[in-house]
């Protein structure tokens, strides 16, 4: 599969039902094909990207209509790093096989209150970039 889509740059906040679902979809295969290959030493870890970019657009999907902020983001706080966060009053989820299918890709998930009042889940990624040898 030769895919050019910078999946980085996505606007996953941008799109309907109809484009997510799509999207989910080119990822998982896309993934499947990045874990089946072998060889190359790469410095940015595309498919730690693309797991990024599947959590986020899988919350995305579960979350409309909740009231919750969904959004990512990649090298930080340092290079190695990026998350994705959900944010609101309430969190809930109806979709339970979607949300374990978004958080099992990050190294860790964390749900805490802000001083806001709000609750915030995080999905933190660890790896975004690789050592070359």
């Amino acid at each position: 599969m030769k895919d050019n889509r910078n999946y980085e740059k996505e606007n996953i906040d941008q799109m309907n039902d109809e484009e997510l679902d799509s999207f989910i979809v080119s990822l998982g295969g896309f993934l499947a094909e990045i874990k089946a290959q072998t060889n190359g030493i790469y410095i940015k870890n595309t498919e730690k990207v693309l797991q990024i970019q599947f959590c986020h657009a899988v919350l995305k999907k579960i979350a409309r209509g909740n009231g919750l902020v969904v959004k990512s983001e990649f090298h930080k706080p340092v290079e190695s790093m990026g998350s994705v966060t959900v944010e609101g009053s309430t969190i809930s989820f109806e979709d339970m096989k979607w949300l374990c299918r978004a958080a099992e890709f990050a190294d860790s998930t964390e749900i805490y209150p802000l001083a806001n009042g709000k609750t915030r889940m995080t999905f933190t990624f660890h790896g975004l970039i690789k050592r070359i040898d």
